[in-house]
């Protein structure tokens, strides 16, 4: 992705006092747990793991779009699962 697309995005979706880069970056693990399909069976276990290289786990229905914007441009690391629903 081209940084201007990056710097566009920012400009659009996140607040002047956001703007600012922060030096410690977050890991950020998106949980499904609120998810009516599609949850992972051993979540519990990954989010285990996980925390030993302290990440932290985010329900991003949670969130408006600009927590999220936010929570995005101080993130170093995402971890989500993928994929589709299989009948």
């Amino acid at each position: 992705m081209p940084i201007w697309t990056c710097e566009f995005l920012k400009q659009q979706f996140l607040n002047t006092q956001y703007l600012k880069i922060t030096s410690s970056k977050k890991r950020i693990y998106f949980t499904l747990k609120l998810a009516k399909s599609r949850r992972l069976l051993n979540e519990e276990e990954i989010l285990n793991f996980l925390q030993l290289y302290s990440f932290e786990s985010v329900i991003l229905e949670l969130m408006s779009v600009e927590e999220q914007a936010v929570l995005f441009s101080q993130a170093e690391i995402f971890i989500s699962s993928h994929g589709s629903e299989v009948d």
